[in-house]
């Protein structure tokens, strides 16, 4: 009982933490942004996770998605987004991704998997070569969620099953954006976004190959909605300089 309390008290206050960093970018970074790129390194793979009656009954999977081009739908919404505002000229850079993927390797277990000086020196010759000031940076998170304790990351299909009954199926979305100072190489602000859905436990297979046409295509509206909703509005209140 004592250990659930702590575990409790560790999650409230991680939450905590998150939650109380600074909702926008702050004024005198913001006013010193105009020439930012964006890239989006969620990646095209769908996490599976089912917790079972036992642990020999859990699924953990991966499945690719690449036809989706999530991480481009991504950095769609983002640059639709800061072209609204006259003082930012979005530019359009090629990413080595495999050199900027280098950033998860962090051996952590809950929230801060990236870490951008991974790619310090990379980021240094990518913008003075293109004339950069910010980056906007979209990466998967990790979260702990309890009852029962398991780890969600990006986008994770989710059922909860008991005696080969399924009880409960979502579909998470999980994300952190990153504003990037690229003269210092320092993260100005870190939003961290969370979503979830309940859907039909219909829609849970562990194999990706056993849904349907239609139940994948609902899947992939869901993840798209949830995008959608969230990453706009987010980068909206980051950038507005109102008090």
């Amino acid at each position: 009982m004592r250990k659930g309390v702590i575990i409790l008290f560790l999650l409230f206050l991680v939450i905590s933490l998150v939650s109380c960093g600074p909702k926008r970018i702050p004024k005198e970074n913001l006013d010193k942004m105009n020439r930012v790129a964006v890239l989006s390194l969620m990646g095209d793979k769908i996490e599976f996770i089912q917790i079972g009656t036992t642990v020999f009954n859990n699924v953990k999977k991966y499945h690719l998605v690449k036809e989706w081009m999530i991480d481009d739908y991504i950095e769609g919404l983002i640059k639709n987004e800061l072209a609204k505002n006259q003082q930012f000229k979005v530019c359009n850079v090629e990413f080595d991704r495999e050199k900027m993927n280098d950033t998860y390797k962090v051996a952590t277990r809950l929230h801060g998997e990236h870490n951008i000086k991974k790619v310090k020196e990379y980021l240094q010759e990518l913008a003075s070569s293109n004339k950069l000031d910010t980056l906007f940076l979209v990466a998967y998170e990790s979260t702990e969620l309890e009852n029962p304790r398991r780890i969600v990351q990006g986008y994770t299909l989710y059922n909860r099953s008991l005696f080969g009954r399924k009880l409960i199926t979502q579909i998470y979305l999980t994300l952190v954006i990153e504003v990037v100072d690229l003269r210092t190489t320092e993260s100005v602000v870190r939003r961290y976004v969370f979503t979830k859905k309940d859907i039909d436990n219909s829609y849970w297979q562990e194999e990706i190959k056993d849904l349907t046409e239609d139940q994948i295509l609902f899947i992939k509206k869901v993840i798209f909605d949830n995008l959608r909703e969230v990453i706009p509005s987010t980068i909206n209140q980051l950038i507005n300089k109102s008090d």
